[in-house]
């Protein structure tokens, strides 16, 4: 990946580390869950980083992702959250939201 991406990992990392979540992976891989288009996908997504905390598990993309994987991980994970270009502060997603899938900024 670039440096730019690189940044914004650490970046999550560091605002992971400040809400209390300790246990932190990056490029995490998970199965993407079956769609009803496609009942026996059998997928992987990776995840730029994964903090855990206690029983809370939450994802963040860094730069823009497609909705459709952060919808699905929205099934795997407490939060998911989206680290934008530019940025020092990640957004939560919602299902329904629109972002850049290059830069992960609203639109």
């Amino acid at each position: 990946m670039s440096e730019k991406h690189d940044q914004l990992k650490n970046l999550a990392i560091d605002w992971l580390r400040e809400h209390d979540y300790n246990d932190i992976e990056m490029e995490v891989k998970v199965l993407s869950p079956p769609t009803p288009r496609s009942p026996s996908h059998k997928g992987k997504y990776s995840i730029d980083i994964v903090g855990r905390n206690g029983n809370k598990k939450i994802a963040i993309e860094c730069g823009g992702s497609k909705p459709i994987k952060l919808n699905n991980l929205l099934g795997l994970f407490n939060e998911v959250w989206v680290f934008p270009y530019g940025d020092t502060m990640p957004l939560q997603w919602r299902e329904g939201m629109n972002i850049c899938q290059n830069c992960g900024h609203t639109i």
